[in-house]
């Protein structure tokens, strides 16, 4: 979701910055001796890794691997079974998956975001704030995401008067 033009300036204050830098760090994202952030951070749900390419599946994901390409091209792979590859569930769980469908599978470069918790841009208390793949952040901003919509939806309807 794109941030909303009206929100921009509060992702640029001095606040917001150093806030994102202390989540990156706490996420295990490695930084030069200027301070920019080179990547490495996981994301705080699902542990994907930031700035990576991944096979993802339904929230689920495991890295880009020979054995992961061998598997989507259709060659064989320990009887072409994707649960010989090493999934992990959109909680951050290393689980045996039995089985996808390979038509269901993509290959995805990971992007982190800072989330916040209490969906209020502007409170970028560290407590407040997660850093998300974009998945984990889609699904936990999805009812907040209903509600602004319709919200929005709302507003542009003309008010109907009674006459009479």
């Amino acid at each position: 979701m794109p941030i909303r033009k009206e929100l921009l300036p509060l992702y640029r204050t001095p606040e917001y910055k150093a806030a994102r830098t202390l989540v990156r760090k706490r996420a295990g994202g490695s930084f030069d001796d200027r301070g920019r952030y080179l990547g490495g951070a996981k994301c705080e749900q699902c542990g994907v890794v930031d700035r990576k390419v991944a096979l993802r599946a339904c929230g689920w994901w495991t890295p880009v691997t020979l054995e992961t390409t061998v598997w989507m091209m259709r060659g064989t792979l320990a009887g072409d079974d994707c649960g010989q590859l090493p999934w992990h569930a959109p909680d951050g769980q290393h689980v045996k998956v039995s089985g996808f469908i390979r038509e269901a599978c993509r290959h995805v470069s990971i992007v982190l975001t800072v989330a916040h918790l209490n969906h209020v841009a502007g409170d970028d208390r560290e407590e407040n704030l997660k850093l998300l793949c974009q998945w984990c952040h889609l699904n936990y901003d999805t009812g907040h995401h209903a509600e602004t919509r319709s919200l929005r939806k709302d507003r542009q309807r003309p008010l109907l008067s009674h006459a009479g």
